[in-house]
């Protein structure tokens, strides 16, 4: 098949949706597809094809909200003009989506949606923009959601829409098992010590201030961030250089903090060691939809310390907490019950290998992909 792949980010940088397609495009040129993505541009990113999947860079901000800036137009003369047996979106409430809602109503081609969660679903603000996004179900031949709990399939069947699947996001447990290890723990002068260990980049909804009272409440832990500035495209300011006000905040309390780090996450081989060095993984978002840094961990045998957010609930391995004291508390009995601990571990390994593998993934997406091109057929909701 010839499929098109669409997101706001794409490799090499480092956040949720950006790894989701990455290695879901890589996944299917290793299985022979023709593979093309068309994303935001990325300065760093020099190559115009890597590892199979032809990339297709935009300079474009914004959403159907708040405004489109930027090459909107080339962005959707490229769709359009496009030969592709399916196109496949990854998260909505964004560019990449939004400027295609005049051609969906004539596409010619099947359409997959991948929301990724609504974070704007109870925002009143976006009550417009969501009453658009029912009309525009009539035109995607399929949405896959995360998991049969997030908001998203119970969003679906409100609007009476039945053509969805759950698929999960998957982790490629070669890389995670198999890459050679750093020994961060004597780079960092860790050795010895209880290493409590997050992965996020810098935004506030990745919740690092729990990360810092964390550290307070249990100082003879090492709690680390392992993460990169994020670049508000708010006013531009991130093509001035300047990053988001929890960057230069974790650096301050780095200082203050003994036992608070924060490292960079730029680098893979670095956060795969950090992974298999540290002794429990915590995720302290106030907002996540299914985290990939959690199926990470549960795949290097971490146990986890979660809040309740996403799918977080549908997996093994791990403590759902509602408040940075429960956290502590379970960080501290995983710390002192080595039984609990190698349980936990187990339990989440075997998880990811049974229902979070990336080849079975990208199978799963093959597979819809292959029904909805011998079908090509419309899809309706019911009336509301």
């Amino acid at each position: 098949m010839n499929i098109l792949l669409i997101g706001q980010s794409y490799w090499p940088r480092k956040n949720g949706i950006s790894t989701v397609l990455t290695t879901l495009a890589e996944g299917l040129a290793r299985r022979g597809h023709a593979v093309d993505v068309a994303t935001e541009h990325e300065p760093a990113r020099q190559a115009t094809t890597h590892r199979g999947v032809r990339i297709h860079s935009f300079r474009v901000s914004g959403n159907g909200m708040t405004g489109m800036r930027g090459e909107v137009a080339a962005f959707r003369q490229f769709v359009e003009a496009g030969c592709w047996d399916l196109q496949h979106h990854h998260a909505c409430q964004i560019w990449s989506f939004d400027a295609l809602a005049d051609w969906l109503p004539r596409r010619q081609r099947p359409v997959v949606v991948t929301p990724h969660g609504f974070s704007q679903l109870n925002n009143p603000a976006w009550r417009p923009y969501f009453e658009q996004f029912r009309q525009l179900l009539e035109h995607v031949d399929a949405v896959t959601c995360l998991s049969e709990t997030f908001e998203e399939v119970p969003f679906l069947k409100r609007l009476g829409y039945a053509r969805y699947e759950v698929i999960g996001n998957g982790v490629d447990r070669d890389e995670v098992e198999k890459l050679p290890v750093r020994n961060l723990r004597r780079d960092w002068g860790l050795s010895g010590r209880f290493w409590t260990l997050n992965v996020s980049n810098h935004l506030r909804l990745k919740g690092h201030r729990t990360l810092y009272d964390l550290a307070r409440r249990v100082p003879d832990i090492e709690v680390v961030n392992v993460g990169n500035p994020h670049y508000p495209e708010r006013f531009g300011l991130g093509r001035l250089g300047l990053k988001s006000p929890c960057t230069y905040e974790c650096a301050l309390q780095a200082k203050l903090i003994p036992n608070f780090w924060t490292k960079p996450g730029s680098d893979r081989q670095t956060v795969l060691s950090a992974y298999r060095q540290a002794d429990v993984f915590v995720l302290p978002s106030t907002r996540e939809a299914s985290p990939v840094v959690l199926l990470e961990a549960m795949a290097a045998g971490l146990p986890w310390v979660s809040f309740d957010v996403g799918d977080v609930r549908e997996h093994r391995g791990g403590l759902v907490v509602s408040s940075v004291e429960e956290m502590a508390e379970a960080v501290q009995a995983i710390r002192h019950d080595r039984a609990l601990a190698r349980g936990l571990a187990e339990a989440g390994a075997s998880h990811v290998r049974t229902r979070h593998d990336l080849e079975k993934i990208v199978g799963q997406y093959a597979a819809l992909y292959q029904r909805l091109v011998a079908l090509r057929l419309p899809v309706r909701i019911k009336a509301s």
